[in-house]
């Protein structure tokens, strides 16, 4: 919907005023890293669902798309989840 769209010149002002300082400082990037520890690949795991394309069972899209060179679209078209 936004695609296109350019933001106005007071936006653009207000966003210049934003204060991102704090994001620079060794405090608030240890926070990050502890809060983000190990969450990403369970979400990742969580996310898996084996599909099968042409009569071969794969643990993920992905696994099937780098096995077959096929374009994730056409894994999914080609493909069940099982």
């Amino acid at each position: 919907m936004m695609t296109g769209r350019k933001a106005s010149e007071a936006t653009r002002q207000k966003m210049k005023l934003v204060d991102k300082s704090y994001m620079q400082t060794e405090e608030y990037r240890k926070k990050v890293s502890q809060a983000r520890i190990g969450k990403s690949s369970e979400y990742v795991k969580s996310k898996r669902v084996p599909i099968k394309v042409n009569d071969v069972v794969y643990d993920s899209i992905l696994h099937a798309m780098k096995e077959t060179g096929y374009h994730r679209n056409k894994v999914k078209k080609l493909g069940n989840f099982v």
